[in-house]
Protein backbone atom coordinates (compact mmCIF):
# COMPACT_ATOMS: atom_id res chain seq x y z
CA UNK A 1 0.00 0.00 0.00
CA UNK A 2 2.56 2.04 0.11
CA UNK A 3 3.88 2.06 -3.02
CA UNK A 4 0.14 3.54 -4.02
CA UNK A 5 0.28 6.76 -2.07
CA UNK A 6 -2.40 8.86 -0.74
CA UNK A 7 -4.91 8.55 -3.48
CA UNK A 8 -4.34 4.91 -4.09
CA UNK A 9 -5.38 4.61 -0.07
CA UNK A 10 -8.23 6.73 -0.63
CA UNK A 11 -9.46 4.09 -3.68
CA UNK A 12 -8.71 1.17 -1.64
CA UNK A 13 -10.93 2.43 1.46
CA UNK A 14 -13.64 2.49 -1.23
CA UNK A 15 -14.03 -1.29 -1.93
CA UNK A 16 -15.82 -3.94 -0.04
CA UNK A 17 -13.58 -7.47 -0.40
CA UNK A 18 -14.34 -10.83 1.19
CA UNK A 19 -11.73 -12.46 3.07
CA UNK A 20 -10.20 -14.70 0.19
CA UNK A 21 -10.18 -11.87 -2.18
CA UNK A 22 -8.03 -9.84 0.63
CA UNK A 23 -5.77 -12.44 0.23
CA UNK A 24 -4.87 -12.58 -3.11
CA UNK A 25 -2.75 -10.05 -5.26
CA UNK A 26 -4.02 -9.84 -8.35
CA UNK A 27 -7.76 -8.76 -6.39
CA UNK A 28 -5.74 -5.17 -5.99
CA UNK A 29 -4.47 -5.07 -9.01
CA UNK A 30 -7.28 -6.14 -11.20
CA UNK A 31 -9.19 -3.14 -9.07
CA UNK A 32 -6.77 -0.79 -9.55
CA UNK A 33 -6.78 -1.50 -12.92
CA UNK A 34 -10.36 -0.30 -13.08
CA UNK A 35 -9.74 2.67 -11.85
CA UNK A 36 -6.58 3.77 -13.80
CA UNK A 37 -6.60 2.20 -17.08
CA UNK A 38 -7.65 4.65 -19.73
CA UNK A 39 -10.86 3.80 -21.14
CA UNK A 40 -11.22 3.78 -25.30
CA UNK A 41 -13.13 5.77 -27.17
CA UNK A 42 -14.21 3.51 -30.44
CA UNK A 43 -15.30 6.31 -32.44
CA UNK A 44 -11.98 8.46 -32.18
CA UNK A 45 -10.15 4.65 -33.10
CA UNK A 46 -12.48 4.53 -36.00
CA UNK A 47 -11.94 7.71 -37.40
CA UNK A 48 -7.74 7.16 -37.01
CA UNK A 49 -7.82 4.06 -38.99
CA UNK A 50 -10.31 5.79 -41.56
CA UNK A 51 -7.90 8.53 -41.89
CA UNK A 52 -4.97 6.07 -42.93
CA UNK A 53 -3.53 5.79 -45.64
CA UNK A 54 -0.09 4.82 -47.00
CA UNK A 55 2.47 8.11 -47.60
CA UNK A 56 4.39 8.13 -50.41
CA UNK A 57 7.72 6.04 -49.75
CA UNK A 58 6.42 4.23 -46.37
CA UNK A 59 6.49 0.51 -47.40
CA UNK A 60 3.53 -1.53 -47.57
CA UNK A 61 4.92 -3.68 -44.79
CA UNK A 62 4.50 -0.36 -42.39
CA UNK A 63 0.90 0.40 -43.61
CA UNK A 64 0.06 -2.98 -42.93
CA UNK A 65 1.23 -2.78 -39.44
CA UNK A 66 0.18 0.61 -38.58
CA UNK A 67 -3.79 -0.32 -39.61
CA UNK A 68 -3.62 -3.41 -37.76
CA UNK A 69 -2.56 -1.79 -34.63
CA UNK A 70 -5.43 1.05 -35.35
CA UNK A 71 -8.33 -1.64 -35.54
CA UNK A 72 -7.50 -3.16 -32.16
CA UNK A 73 -9.29 -0.82 -30.67
CA UNK A 74 -11.87 -0.22 -32.92
CA UNK A 75 -14.16 -2.82 -31.78
CA UNK A 76 -14.81 -4.37 -34.95
CA UNK A 77 -16.58 -8.28 -35.43
CA UNK A 78 -13.88 -8.94 -38.37
CA UNK A 79 -11.14 -6.68 -38.06
CA UNK A 80 -9.25 -8.52 -40.61
CA UNK A 81 -12.43 -7.29 -43.22
CA UNK A 82 -11.67 -3.51 -42.07
CA UNK A 83 -7.84 -4.02 -42.33
CA UNK A 84 -8.38 -5.47 -45.90
CA UNK A 85 -10.63 -2.64 -46.74
CA UNK A 86 -8.17 0.17 -45.52
CA UNK A 87 -5.57 -1.22 -47.63
CA UNK A 88 -7.85 -1.14 -50.73
CA UNK A 89 -9.08 2.03 -49.98
CA UNK A 90 -6.06 3.52 -48.62
CA UNK A 91 -2.96 1.85 -50.86
CA UNK A 92 -1.32 4.39 -52.78
CA UNK A 93 -0.60 2.55 -55.70
CA UNK A 94 -3.42 3.47 -57.94
CA UNK A 95 -2.73 0.28 -60.30
CA UNK A 96 -2.73 -1.73 -57.06
CA UNK A 97 -5.96 -0.37 -55.76
CA UNK A 98 -7.58 -1.48 -59.16
CA UNK A 99 -6.13 -5.13 -59.06
CA UNK A 100 -7.56 -5.16 -55.31
CA UNK A 101 -10.91 -4.12 -56.56
CA UNK A 102 -11.16 -6.45 -59.31
CA UNK A 103 -11.33 -9.42 -56.65
CA UNK A 104 -14.67 -8.19 -55.08
CA UNK A 105 -16.28 -10.01 -53.14
CA UNK A 106 -13.54 -12.83 -52.44
CA UNK A 107 -10.55 -10.62 -51.87
CA UNK A 108 -9.29 -11.58 -48.38
CA UNK A 109 -6.31 -9.75 -46.21
CA UNK A 110 -4.64 -12.72 -47.18
CA UNK A 111 -5.04 -12.01 -51.49
CA UNK A 112 -5.21 -8.35 -50.49
CA UNK A 113 -1.30 -8.46 -49.06
CA UNK A 114 0.08 -11.36 -51.77
CA UNK A 115 -1.36 -8.70 -54.53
Amino acid sequence: MLWFGDKGGKIYSTWQLGADEAKTLNTYYTKYEACVKPKSNRVFARYKLHQKVQQEGESFEQFLTDLKLLVKDCGYGDPDEMVGDRVVIGCHSTKTREKLSQEGSDLTLEKAIDI
